[in-house]
This record gives C-alpha cells, structure tokens and sequence, in this order.
C-alpha cells in the first residue's frame, strides 16, 4: 500500500463493513487510522489489485503499542466529528454501549498512558488487523493472496509467527482459516484467535 492508496482503501473499508465500529466514526477517522501504517517500519499494509483497482487489502503490525497510541489518538478536529457522529448515528451508539473498553483507551490514549487491545495475549507477536475484499471479486482467492503477501513481509522482517483473531459471526472468515490451515489457538465469546508460522501461510 502507498500513501496515495489511503483514499481507496477508506472506500474498500466502507463497503466491505458497512456496520463496523471504524466505518460508523467517519470517513475522516478511517483516514486517520490507515495512514497511520506508515508511521513505523513494523506496521504493514498490503493492496490487491485487478486491472490497477483496489479491490481488497490488509493491515497487521508487529508493534501494536505504537499503532494503539496512533490510532486512539486522531487530530483534534478528526476526534471532534467522530465524537458528534454519536449524537445522530444509532449504529456507532450500539457499538460504544456494548464495547465500553473501546472508550477507555481513548481516554488512556489522550492521557498518554499505554494502550492494551486485549486481556487474552497470543503467542504471535506479529497481529492481523483487518481484511476486506469487494464483494463482487470473492470467490478469486484474493483473500489468500493478501494473506501471502503481508505474511511474506513479515517473515523477511523476522517475524516467524503470525496471529489473528475473527468474531464467531463472520463465519466466511473463521471457514477460510479453518481451510488454509490456521491454529486455533484460543476461544472466547468474542471470537477465535488463530495463529499460523508466517513461512506456511
């Protein structure tokens, strides 16, 4: 992924989670948070392309601290619009009442203090973030050539073991790590932590 891409991926993002928490703080966060995987030599960000159109990508790093300081800390005026999106989208409401945690580390983040995403702590210190491929290129294997890609940079930077984690709904995503032979590591009510040898995927 370049710079330049940052734009494209924010569309990509929008149509691939129509209902996330990410989509439903803005346009103008999600920019914040993309742009944010050029801001350390360990946080990695990886296009798919057909005919020179983003049609997919993903994101992981192998530092999460420095990317949780980045990313629950945007620009003030980012944080702004994000925080009156509140008062008029019901959906981004839902998602805060039911991730209080979320909410706390943006006031840990702003005060400066060290973000943790999670009480659960894999062995793989390198971590997938997010996915999304259009709906209409699925079915292409683009999914596993994006997954090839980030794991390719993260073995030639040292990483031999890579992690990810896939709430029990996305049932399409938890399929596709069964199949191409990820190791279920650990199971919670949220959802599946899988890990995998990046040289294997």
């Amino acid at each position: 992924m370049d710079v330049s891409d940052v734009e494209r991926i924010v569309e990509v993002h929008c149509i691939t989670f129509p209902d996330s928490l990410l989509t439903h703080l803005g346009r103008p966060y999600l920019r914040h948070y993309y742009a944010q995987y050029f801001k350390h030599p360990q946080h990695y960000a990886v296009v798919a392309e057909i005919d020179g159109r983003i049609v997919g990508f993903i994101t992981g790093t192998a530092c999460p601290d420095d990317l949780n300081s980045r990313v629950y800390r945007p620009p003030l005026g980012t944080a702004f619009q994000s925080a009156l999106r509140i008062f008029t989208d019901p959906v981004l409401r839902r998602h805060l009442a039911l991730k209080p945690p979320h909410v706390a580390r943006v006031f840990r983040a702003f005060a400066g203090r060290r973000v943790r995403t999670r009480s659960f702590q894999s062995s793989a210190k390198a971590r997938l973030l997010s996915m999304g491929v259009l709906p209409e290129v699925r079915g292409r294997r683009i999914a596993e050539s994006l997954l090839r890609g980030i794991s390719d940079r993260l073995c030639a930077d040292g990483q031999s073991l890579i992690g990810s984690s896939v709430i029990k709904s996305n049932t399409s995503a938890l399929t596709l790590y069964d199949r191409i032979g990820w190791h279920r590591e650990f199971e919670d009510e949220y959802g599946v932590y899988f890990t995998r040898p990046t040289q294997a995927v």
